[in-house]
């Protein structure tokens, strides 16, 4: 099967893409937090909630299961209830948009969806994100939170990384720049200083494979549930995040990491 792009001149032949790729492509803007992030419980649910229980869990439910038959306005009437009924933009991004994005690709490999549907659910989660991201952008960090950042060992293109530091800073991160081309023992040590989060910046598909010792090293030395870890660059998506490196996150754009970061350090409502 073909798929004619409406904003491109080409062919392209849906056999001919990896879909995990095409996810991560096509969610621009989106926060993505995957398989490692979510099993791990990193985002924990200490918010307040205004409504009953039975009536919160059942408007996410709902939009875990609607997502899936692409119907837009019905996924953002729901996510746009959730928000009003005062749900966190946590609970409904994990517990709702993401398993429903996920159910997609599940359709998808069976052949119940057709390549261009992938684009359409692309942009209705980066929608529904849109909607809540008001509420991340409000959100305030616990005072003192402290990480390091740095180019994996190997990868010498630091343009990416220097970005990151400056925007975390002027957000109120203390943030201590590691460099670029740096050991996975520089990484740990940051970790053994007391660093809550570490900012991995990966530039080739060699670098990948350094990120892992990175987060390896990191568990050998006891320290893997004492800090948060954050990927991004050229190198790198989604997928490898959570398969190969298996970090905490993936940020594909400097400001994604900043939100990352605010649903990690909230300040928890009293």
């Amino acid at each position: 099967m073909y798929f004619v792009s409406s904003s491109r001149n080409y062919m392209m032949r849906d056999s001919d893409y990896n879909i995990n790729q095409v996810m991560t492509q096509y969610s621009k803007n989106v926060l993505l937090m995957h398989g490692v992030a979510m099993n791990r419980g990193v985002l924990s649910d200490d918010f307040t909630v205004y409504i009953k229980k039975e009536d919160s869990c059942m408007l996410i439910e709902q939009i875990a299961k609607t997502f899936p038959d692409l119907n837009k306005a019905a996924t953002l009437s729901l996510t746009v209830q959730a928000i009003l009924k005062g749900e966190s933009p946590q609970k409904i991004i994990l517990n709702g948009l993401l398993p429903g994005f996920n159910e997609v690709a599940k359709r998808y490999e069976k052949k119940d969806h057709l390549y261009p549907d992938i684009y359409k659910a692309s942009y209705i989660l980066k929608e529904a994100f849109e909607k809540i991201k008001h509420q991340i952008d409000a959100m305030e960090t616990k005072p003192g939170v402290k990480g390091a950042i740095g180019v994996v060992y190997g990868d010498t293109k630091d343009r990416g990384k220097n970005f990151v530091n400056m925007l975390l800073e002027t957000k109120g991160f203390e943030v201590k720049d590691l460099g670029k081309s740096v050991p996975a023992e520089d990484f740990l040590q940051a970790v053994l200083e007391g660093a809550d989060f570490i900012g991995i910046s990966i530039e080739t598909e060699k670098g990948v494979e350094e990120a892992k010792k990175v987060v390896q090293t990191i568990k050998d030395a006891g320290v893997r549930d004492h800090v948060k870890i954050i990927v991004g660059g050229a190198g790198v998506n989604a997928k490898k995040t959570t398969e190969i490196i298996e970090a905490d996150g993936y940020a594909e754009y400097a400001e994604n990491m900043v939100e990352f970061l605010k649903l990690l350090f909230r300040t928890p409502k009293a």
